[in-house]
């Protein structure tokens, strides 16, 4: 066995050579220009293309916003979008805001690619919530979550258990007398 690690190109052409080697040398170049054209993998996120529908700035500085203000964010979003274009598809909805937020959150300087995974995962899945409340019909209930210090919730539990109810059933009363329906 030869422990040559050598390339034997055999041709009977002079120019077959220096053609294949032209070849070689392309085919590495297109390779090369491949990979650094396009996003990096494993550094940070891949994000997907932009449908233009949402923009990127109305994410900024939602990366170190609280679980609440980036709901709310989103469904401003939504509402805005649905008006805008009424037919506009659940598909094409979260494309646009996945988008958007991916690429508002490549761009901000200040957050390490580890964190990007991070905030990318909490978007979706805040997101994924808002749009399946907003894109129910008319009249259907949605379940609101509301963050509670535990005082404030171990009160309404006793409150709720005092009238005879569930904390979700004192909630709604609560909630319902407060928007005056």
């Amino acid at each position: 066995m030869s422990n040559n690690r050598f390339i034997h190109i055999i041709s009977t052409d002079p120019h077959a050579i220096t053609r294949k080697w032209l070849q070689a040398g392309l085919a590495a170049f297109a390779a090369a220009a491949l990979q650094l054209s396009s996003p990096a993998h494993g550094a940070g996120l891949e994000c997907p293309a932009s449908t233009g529908v949402v923009s990127e700035a109305n994410f900024k500085g939602l990366m170190s916003a609280k679980v609440a203000d980036v709901a709310n964010e989103i469904n401003e979003i939504v509402y805005r979008m649905q008006v805008e274009r009424p037919n506009i598809s659940y598909n094409e909805m979260t494309d646009s805001l996945l988008g958007a937020y991916c690429n508002a959150l490549v761009r901000a300087a200040n957050v390490p690619a580890n964190e990007q995974w991070k905030l990318m995962r909490r978007f979706e899945r805040i997101m994924e919530s808002q749009l399946s409340a907003n894109m129910m019909p008319s009249g259907t209930e949605i379940l609101a979550t509301v963050p509670l210090p535990p005082a404030v919730f171990n009160a309404l539990r006793s409150q709720a258990a005092g009238a005879g109810q569930t904390t979700a059933q004192l909630m709604t009363a609560i909630l319902s007398a407060a928007t005056g329906r």
